[in-house]
């Protein structure tokens, strides 16, 4: 992928469910919903993007959190985020125009 603008990425662990929307100017929103389906958490910031290998990226939320991402498809992708040993599987999908 060579940006995330445009699309949400999608993960999950076993407290909940997490989307991230991002939008071409920068800005992304956050949102987190927890396992009994209440919105647990909602933020938004600028984020940044770096391919650093054909199949790896990071991605920076608000100039601090790293994701890295290593994509196994074009919209698929596993990987870390800062200060979590757990491997998560992030599912990117194509948003409609803002």
């Amino acid at each position: 992928m060579i940006t995330p603008a445009g699309t949400q990425m999608r993960y999950t662990d076993n407290h909940g469910h997490y989307i991230c929307t991002f939008f071409s100017d920068g800005r992304y929103r956050f949102v987190a919903v927890s396992q009994n389906e209440t919105m647990a958490d909602s933020r938004e910031g600028r984020w940044a993007y770096k391919v650093t290998d054909p199949a790896r990226a990071e991605l920076r939320l608000d100039g601090d959190s790293v994701i890295r991402l290593e994509f196994s498809a074009p919209l698929e992708a596993s990987g870390t985020i800062d200060d979590d040993v757990r491997i998560y599987q992030f599912r990117f999908t194509r948003t409609l125009p803002e």
